[in-house]
């Protein structure tokens, strides 16, 4: 079994305090075989666990197969679970909705009762090869940014899915995400997403490359394949063989790495598929896993 949990500071890339007590706690539900709710075999005692055992099947079996959780209403969250961004839950900036990554929309037009209505309005065709698409996508200035089967990023009119500009990378773009900045102190809004051993920075408006964002728009970086996220003039990856790393907003260049991996990648907590958040501004705080 392989448990990996990250926690830092998006400052410097050092671990924050939370993850000493984080591991702490992992170390001891590791010692105590309740790990995710699995007994892991004997306790090192003489006796074996018995913390999960079932006293009586047919108790087990009149049980409801499951139940629902309602989650918890914006109101309701703690600070350690701030959301970034003026409109929570509103946008969807970057892939899973925002740097948070809970992949949540407080939008309110479509409800249980008028899901049913839904139709397809408009039908995309890339028109560049055959394949399957793991990006969520993008939406914002009535656009649809996604990466296509054929390795290029696109935008797509939101409204018509006539598709407005097209830019083509090497490797393949944004595997699983990409993120949209609005414009901001003389910069135009753009697309950050990482493509092979690349993070490329485009123009929202037209897909051209930034020409002052590393070389032409692109920087060198390690491989990545979750959404870049932004924070203040930070731009942080999670690389997929391992280790955080923070990059200039504006021009590419790497400002520090956090090795998660000691003695090097490839090796046992290596592989970040699943996703990378970002605290508030005010805690500063970032996680993958």
């Amino acid at each position: 079994m392989k448990i990996s949990l990250v926690c830092g500071n998006v400052m410097d890339g050092n671990p924050g305090r939370e993850s000493g007590w984080v591991l702490g706690i992992l170390k001891w539900m590791l010692a105590m075989n309740m790990v995710m709710g699995i007994g892991l075999g004997e306790t090192g005692g003489s006796e074996p666990s018995d913390l999960w055992r079932v006293e009586n099947e047919m108790e087990r079996l009149s049980l409801p197969e499951y139940e629902i959780t309602p989650g918890a209403k914006m109101e309701e969250l703690t600070p350690s679970m701030a959301v970034i961004g003026k409109k929570p839950g509103i946008t969807w900036h970057r892939s899973h909705g925002g740097n948070d990554n809970l992949r949540y929309s407080a939008t309110q037009q479509i409800t249980p009762g008028n899901v049913h209505e839904l139709q397809v309005a408009w039908t995309y065709h890339s028109g560049d090869g055959k394949g399957n698409i793991q990006c969520n996508p993008v939406i914002a200035e009535g656009m649809m940014f996604v990466p296509t089967v054929g390795n290029a990023v696109v935008a797509v009119d939101a409204k018509t899915g006539r598709e407005i500009w097209r830019f083509q990378p090497e490797g393949r773009p944004a595997h699983r995400g990409l993120t949209y900045l609005e414009a901001e102190k003389g910069y135009p809004s753009r697309i950050l997403f990482s493509s092979g051993e690349h993070l490329y920075c485009v123009s929202a408006q037209d897909g051209k490359p930034i020409k002052n964002f590393g070389s032409k728009g692109r920087a060198k970086a390690v491989q990545s394949v979750v959404a870049p996220a932004v924070w203040n003039d930070l731009i942080l990856t999670a690389g997929f063989t391992g280790n955080a790393y923070a990059y200039s907003l504006y021009n590419g260049k790497l400002k520090w790495v956090f090795e998660t991996i000691p003695g090097g990648v490839n090796g046992p907590a290596d592989d970040n598929w699943g996703g990378f958040s970002v605290g508030s501004k005010l805690l500063g705080r970032y996680s993958f896993g």
